[in-house]
């Protein structure tokens, strides 16, 4: 179980390494080669990182075989609350330590970005993935 753990974590790192360089790639692409807008070229360019991270995920780091709509709204869904959940905890809890000084923000960003990876992956690993292998 341990050594499940340890690969699954290491590519789960990986993945999200190679989803951001994809994501930052495609946003400068859109933006400075399509001269697109900035809604559009971030929106897009995240969106298909997303997509790609979730196939990624499902695929490599998570070993799973069924990958459908579902799965992807569930992936989005967890996403997108465990975002919300890991840069609000740092940003408070780091706000009431060192009220008024300009750094909080990196501070808490950073904090910010080790909780996500560790809270999604966590509930990725128990909850997203585990439903794709029993929902057949």
């Amino acid at each position: 179980m341990r050594n499940v753990i340890h690969h699954s974590i290491i590519r789960y790192v990986l993945v999200g390494i190679l989803n951001t360089l994809c994501g930052v790639g495609l946003i400068l692409v859109f933006l400075h080669v399509l001269n697109w807008g900035y809604w559009s070229s971030t929106l897009l360019g995240n969106g298909m990182a997303m997509i790609l991270s979730y196939h990624l995920n499902a695929r490599w780091t998570f070993k799973t075989k069924k990958r459908n709509i579902y799965g992807f709204i569930v992936f989005l869904g967890v996403s997108v609350i465990v975002y919300g959940i890991a840069y609000l905890i740092p940003l408070f809890f780091w706000g009431l330590i060192f009220t008024n000084v300009p750094s909080v923000k990196t501070i808490s960003a950073l904090s910010g970005s080790f909780l996500y990876t560790v809270f999604s992956y966590l509930v990725h690993r128990i909850i997203t993935f585990r439903v794709f292998k029993n929902n057949h």
